[in-house]
């Protein structure tokens, strides 16, 4: 089983997008309903081509879809280690 912090992720942001159903949300993200099923379930291992999908479709980082830590996070990250 995966991380369940990635697939709540996955999950909510389906959901915010107004995917009430995963077969909807994986035909616009170009992935089969059973693969896209197994990896929100946890059942699956998200692959790199699947990550790489999330992240052009969502524009949100591959960080944030592994780690769940936003951008903004880093981009503060990084001005507070620059001073």
């Amino acid at each position: 089983m995966i991380d369940n912090n990635f697939t709540k992720r996955l999950k909510e942001y389906r959901i915010a997008e107004g995917y009430y159903k995963k077969a909807a949300f994986a035909n616009s993200l170009r992935v089969s309903d059973q693969l896209y099923s197994s990896v929100e379930s946890g059942y699956k291992k998200p692959s790199k081509d699947f990550i790489a999908k999330l992240v052009h479709y969502s524009d949100k980082s591959e960080v944030y879809w592994l780690y769940g830590i936003e951008e903004s996070f880093i981009n503060l990250k990084n001005i507070i280690n620059s001073q």
